[in-house]
Parts: C-alpha cells; sequence; structure tokens
C-alpha cells in the first residue's frame, strides 16, 4: 500500500475518531469527518463509501490485530514443555500477555472512545 495512500486512511480514521469524541456515532455525518480528517469529499469518498463502511474498517483492523497480539501471546504458552505451576504461571504472565497490553496500549484512544 501507498505511504500516502495510509496516511490520508488514518487522518480519515483520526478524524472519525474526533468525531466520536463530540457526538454520538448516530448523529456524525459524513462531512463531519471529511472535515476533521481535513480531505475532500472526493477524497474521503475514494476510500470509503460512507461512514458505516469507515466504522466497519477500523472495526475490522481492531479486531484482527487483537487477534494477532492474542496469539502472540498464546504462542508463548503453548512452546512450554510442561504445565507450569502456580508460581511460575506469575512470572509468566508479564511476557505472556506483553503483546495484548501494547495492543491495548497503543490503540487506548480508539478502545476508549469506541466503549464509551
Amino acid at each position: 500500500m501507498d505511504t500516502r495512500q495510509h496516511s490520508t486512511q488514518d487522518r480519515i480514521i483520526d478524524g472519525l475518531i474526533q468525531c466520536i469524541k463530540e457526538k454520538p456515532v448516530r448523529e456524525i455525518t459524513n462531512k463531519d469527518i471529511y472535515t476533521k480528517a481535513e480531505v475532500t469529499y472526493q477524497t474521503f469518498f475514494r476510500y470509503y463509501s460512507d461512514k458505516n463502511e469507515l466504522l466497519d474498517d477500523l472495526e475490522n483492523t481492531l479486531i484482527s490485530e487483537l487477534r494477532t497480539a492474542f496469539k502472540k501471546d498464546r504462542d508463548i504458552l503453548t512452546k512450554l514443555n510442561h504445565t507450569p505451576n502456580k508460581d511460575e504461571m506469575l512470572t509468566l504472565t508479564d511476557p505472556t500477555f506483553r503483546h495484548i497490553f501494547s495492543f491495548c496500549d497503543a490503540n487506548k484512544e480508539i478502545l476508549r472512545v469506541l466503549l464509551s
């Protein structure tokens, strides 16, 4: 994917997030989003047919990234050749959930807005 395209999509997603902070999703218009994103309506519609498609894309991206984080963390446990005891489980907790926590930290603003 072209870096400029990725950057434009990021701006559109950021525009949506800014709008969600200001009012309920049902009240947000496509124009609100592309105005916040500082892109033209033609640019917005080049990527998304409407705000619902944008919301679906954002949701799918977040779920995919979360699944990847879970898989990386689960792989740490599945590589063990034994069942860890209670003390070892406590020791494994930090590295085992590192990817999930990193995902949540990197996406905390988006998650906070979407979960509120």
